[in-house]
């Protein structure tokens, strides 16, 4: 084992702020203890952070008391069109589903690792990579496995959110602490080769080993496994809006609505 706590701490910690600050006490914590954690967690590892919490710190002015910042989180993350992508397949793929996603399967189930039913998002939402992070920081896996784990999907993904929420909101506290996540990840775990597309996964294979498959109404084509669409549905319908579209497949979703590559048909 090759446990660095105090990175499984900084790790921990990030996840549980790319969460949706739902209930009072954690938007409270987000705005007035944040900071200071992370700052003392930097200050530990060695990191140079000073100016990004900063940043974050001024940021969190713009946004008011009460429900404001799940209001700002919802804006970004959770209200269609999708402004900010946290499921961080998006980015690696460009799609939801991808390769990725099988990738980060095999690791969870190597490490035993299984969703939690009270989380209702898909496995490659950010905070759900950075808590598996911080377990393998921890030590539960063999050295080198938590730097290999974030030099495959956390940081090349993360430059392609931190460009989707400044074009979306500018100066948001979640633009600076996800540079910060960035930073901190690039200095403690990016000091080895960055893993390309083709090293993080091999070509998808819909194998219905797997699960059932879901096929898309219009081409008839499988396009990915019915129990990542039910999780999906699920997460779209807790949330109220409405989940018809995952019926089909991406490429024939898009000019089906109106839609063509780089914007509206």
């Amino acid at each position: 084992m090759n446990a660095n706590l105090p990175a499984s701490e900084l790790w921990l910690t990030l996840s549980q702020a790319f969460l949706p600050p739902r209930q009072p006490e954690t938007a409270r914590a987000f705005r007035s203890e944040l900071a200071d954690d992370l700052r003392v967690l930097t200050a530990e590892l060695g990191l140079n952070e000073g100016e990004r919490l900063e940043a974050f710190r001024r940021s969190l002015r713009g946004i008011g008391h009460g429900q404001e910042l799940l209001v700002h989180y919802a804006s970004l993350f959770l209200s269609p069109p999708v402004a900010a992508h946290l499921n961080l397949g998006f980015h690696l793929d460009g799609t939801l589903f991808g390769p990725t996603q099988d990738s980060l399967d095999a690791w969870f189930a190597n490490h035993g690792v299984e969703r939690s039913v009270r989380f209702r998002d898909l496995p490659d939402h950010l905070a759900a990579l950075l808590e598996f992070l911080a377990m393998l920081a921890a030590g539960t896996g063999t050295a080198g496995q938590a730097d290999d784990f974030a030099r495959h999907f956390l940081i090349p993904a993360l430059p392609g959110l931190c460009r989707e929420i400044e074009l979306a909101s500018g100066d948001s506290p979640y633009l600076h602490l996800a540079r910060f996540a960035a930073e901190a990840l690039r200095t403690l775990a990016g000091s080895g080769e960055q893993a390309p597309a083709a090293k993080r996964h091999n070509r998808r294979s819909l194998d219905p080993a797997k699960g059932e498959l879901r096929h898309c109404k219009v081409c008839g084509q499988p396009f990915a496994r019915e129990k990542e669409i039910r999780l999906l549905t699920a997460a779209l319908a807790e949330r109220g809006l409405p989940a018809g579209h995952l019926d089909t497949c991406p490429d024939c979703r898009d000019p089906a609505q109106g839609w063509r590559f780089g914007g509206p048909a």
